[in-house]
């Protein structure tokens, strides 16, 4: 069983480069730094739709693979929506699993925690 930390280490380790790292992975000390998480519950039969919908609504979907649950879609936040913001979902049921990360710079801009609320009133 996956859990949705390390489903969002892996995905953000494919697209590091889209991410703004500057190495081949993400660092585990960028991604402590700049990631959230949050559980939901949502109608079982339409769960995966409904988030499905928001993601192709709110950015670029880079993943969606319905046999495991999974949608992983490129936001946009920080100042003026320049922060690549990486969301990653895994849906099983009605149970939804969010993992959200962006790069903190010198300033912390909290892009992932900010994607993250604006994700979640796109589902409801």
């Amino acid at each position: 069983m996956t859990t949705i930390e390390s489903l969002l280490k892996s995905i953000a380790n494919e697209h590091a480069a889209e991410l703004c790292e500057l190495g081949d992975t993400i660092s585990e000390k960028n991604l402590k730094k700049g990631s959230v998480y949050q559980s939901l519950k949502l109608d079982g039969d339409n769960a995966y739709r409904a988030v499905r919908g928001a993601a192709i609504s709110s950015g670029t979907v880079i993943q969606d693979d319905e046999d495991r649950g999974v949608v992983a879609v490129m936001l946009k936040g920080g100042i003026a929506k320049m922060a690549p913001v990486l969301l990653v979902t895994s849906i099983k049921g009605g149970e939804v699993d969010l993992g959200c990360y962006s790069k903190e710079g010198l300033i912390p801009q909290h892009s992932a925690e900010k994607a993250l609320k604006a994700f979640l009133k796109a589902i409801n």
